[in-house]
């Protein structure tokens, strides 16, 4: 029987945050292997934006260039399916993995790289406008709309932080919300003319995943061209709670600055870790840890 070959990172996850890492760790000499389901986040998105170099471009062009360049390290693997269980056995010494076809794998480090899973709403013509017109993050689509007809959906009073951040961009904000909110954000809302609606948006009219128009639940019309909302996500993968990977209160991965995770000989990085969702922050999450787990490979070796 052959022996089961014993990577020395296995990588869960390969879009930004993994494919760094894998690259980081592919420089350093390690047998990496890269686990992917092809489910990124932002595949949603028609185009990536505010990334040097790569600024309004496709995000599968730059996963697809991202891949081939990692891919051309002979140390790194890249394997198409999903993981199911994790297990970790010595104090992080040996890593075993399961995938939905029975494969095993074994690996000495495990770098989470998993992303997150937004909890759309049950809102017609939502998600398909999801990640081109109505988006999360204006630091990411912002300039796209800057001065056009933009809505904020404020699930909570919480979102409410959101329009001082969006009329940077437009002027022209109409603000969806069933909650009152404090007298400076009236205030706020009075002197900009800010158009304040009570009823809950029941359908996103759109072409081609761009916002026309949305119906509220009193059957009124609100012409946008953008619709700002704030969603509830979850972590991607039941491994995470599989592993018992300490999250923080708001459900993000807890790791120290190179990704190490409570876990020993487990690392997560990129959006599973952080609410700042931008690739850019994701690449730079998955350099760090390719060299947070170099270093400790390095030191035990030692």
């Amino acid at each position: 029987m052959m022996e089961q070959k014993l990577y020395d990172v296995l990588i869960v996850g390969g879009s930004y945050a993994g494919l760094q890492a894998a690259m980081t760790l592919g420089r350093c000499m390690r047998d990496v292997l890269v686990i992917d389901n092809s489910t990124p986040a932002n595949r949603f998105a028609a185009q990536a934006h505010n990334l040097i170099g790569y600024d309004d471009t496709e995000p599968d062009r730059i996963r697809r260039l991202a891949k081939e360049q990692v891919l051309g390290y002979p140390t790194v693997h890249l394997h198409q399916g999903t993981l199911t269980s994790v297990l970790v056995q010595k104090e992080g010494d040996i890593i075993t993995a399961t995938d939905e076809e029975g494969n095993n794998y074994i690996a000495k480090k495990l770098l989470l790289a998993t992303g997150l899973k937004d909890v759309l709403p049950d809102i017609k013509g939502f998600a398909e406008c999801w990640g081109k017109s109505a988006v999360h993050c204006p630091y990411c689509h912002g300039f796209e709309v800057r001065g056009k007809e933009l809505g904020l959906m404020a699930s909570s009073s919480a979102m409410i932080n959101f329009l001082p951040l969006i009329h940077n961009w437009s002027e022209k904000i109409t603000l969806f919300i069933d909650e009152d909110f404090a007298e400076e954000t009236e205030r706020f809302i009075k002197e900009r003319n800010i158009k304040v609606v009570r009823s809950e948006i029941a359908e996103v009219q759109h072409v081609d995943g761009y916002l026309t128009n949305v119906i509220t639940a009193d059957g009124e019309d609100h012409m946008l061209d953008a619709l700002f909302v704030s969603l509830p996500c979850e972590q991607q993968t039941d491994i995470v709670a599989q592993l018992g990977c300490k999250l923080d209160e708001s459900g993000f991965i807890e790791t120290n600055v190179v990704g190490a995770t409570n876990v020993p000989g487990v690392y997560a990085a990129g959006d599973c870790t952080t609410p700042m969702r931008a690739i850019s922050v994701a690449i730079a999450a998955g350099y760090k840890a390719g060299i947070g787990i170099n270093n400790e490979l390095i030191t035990e070796r030692l």
